[in-house]
């Protein structure tokens, strides 16, 4: 029987890779486990657009990448006035909102072969107070 596990790397090509990297090393361990990708997104950064279709050229077959819907224009506009590290931490916050979340993993199970959850890993900078 499989189990998903649900993958949300801070947003950032550097977050992403290593994310990618860590999957498919597990994937390639453990044929039980299915892995899904939150993607988010982040404007800013030209890597992140292309970045995503090459690793899932080179991903495992049980690796699927997720685009966490991108922000609109307003909140953008509101955030990018906030100092960088302010403007990161609130990106990430109003990205990962519990029910932008809790969306995502429901429609990630429905389609899992398996459909049980396994776990989360989590990015460090995804984590907030």
């Amino acid at each position: 029987m499989r189990a998903e596990l649900i993958f949300i790397p801070a947003p950032g090509a550097g977050h992403l890779v290593s994310a990618v990297e860590f999957a498919k090393l597990l994937a390639s361990r453990d044929e039980r486990i299915s892995i899904s990708i939150l993607i988010m997104k982040f404007r800013f950064d030209s890597t992140t657009g292309a970045l995503p279709r090459n690793l899932k050229k080179e991903a495992h077959e049980r690796i699927a990448f997720v685009d966490i819907p991108d922000l609109d224009e307003s909140t953008l506009t509101e955030l990018i006035f906030l100092p960088m590290i302010s403007f990161f931490t609130s990106l990430i916050e109003r990205q990962q909102t519990l029910a932008c979340l809790a969306q995502q993993v429901t429609t990630i199970l429905k389609q899992s072969k398996s459909g049980k959850l396994g776990g989360f890993v989590i990015d460090m900078l995804c984590l907030y107070d």
